[in-house]
């Protein structure tokens, strides 16, 4: 069986459902009345979680390049870095022309030596031949040693003489007057007087040999009693 049940406003009905019945409700209403305010607004909920990043955009145009600045101040100059190796010597250029000759100096010699047995002059080391004292006239044998001279043959006069300057025995060297002046307090010349090889071996003598065969040459010129002026003539004559 069915029921109808038209509840009015503000009425309150009881059913009793328990039984097997099925009941139609049917509710009627006035109409509905003016909306009520709006409430408050709710708390903000949480945000949420971020999203993927968006492809990167194309690459504008390059702006125009800006003005060049003004250079900065010249740093300090670094440290002399070590020399490299030498290199290698070039060859050798060519000799130039000889110059001209200069003029001939003049030889100037004291013509008073200082002390006994001393010279001033033309001084060459040579070899004597045997044993020499001084002052004794030398000349050049074929051996190339020096040797007492001897007026009285034309081998042991002639060529190249010498005038020894210290005693020297043979087969050593010493020192010898070739030309220029020689003192030995022990002579006695006349002054200005030519002086000849003597026929006594290395002597000299102001006389002129006159023997037989006798080499006659002049060595030099006394310049004071007991100093002489050393200066061999090349010339010499033997006597018939």
């Amino acid at each position: 069986m069915s029921v109808e049940l038209v509840l009015s406003e503000n009425k309150n009905v009881d059913v009793d459902v328990s039984s097997s019945n099925v009941y139609e409700l049917v509710v009627s209403h006035s109409s509905i009345g003016a909306q009520g305010a709006v409430g408050a607004q709710g708390a903000t909920g949480a945000q949420g979680a971020t999203g993927a990043q968006g492809a990167v955009g194309a690459q504008g145009d390059a702006g125009a390049q800006g003005a060049v600045g003004a250079q900065g101040a010249t740093g300090a100059q670094g440290a002399t870095g070590a020399q490299g190796a030498d290199g290698a010597q070039g060859a050798t250029g060519a000799q130039g022309a000889d110059g001209a000759q200069g003029a001939t100096g003049v030889a100037t010699f004291n013509p008073s030596p200082s002390s006994d047995h001393t010279g001033n002059g033309i001084i060459t080391t040579y070899t004597a031949g045997e044993n020499l004292v001084l002052p004794e006239i030398c000349y050049l044998k074929s051996d190339g040693k020096m040797w007492k001279t001897d007026a009285d043959a034309e081998a042991t006069s002639k060529g190249k003489l010498v005038l020894t300057t210290a005693t020297i025995s043979a087969n050593n060297t010493g020192s010898f007057l070739e030309y220029g002046y020689f003192r030995d307090d022990t002579w006695n010349w006349t002054v200005g007087g030519v002086l000849y090889l003597s026929t006594t071996a290395g002597e000299l003598t102001q006389t002129a040999p006159s023997g037989s065969l006798d080499i006659v040459r002049i060595v030099g010129y006394a310049y004071s009693a007991n100093i002489i002026y050393f200066c061999p003539d090349d010339t010499y004559i033997e006597v018939p």
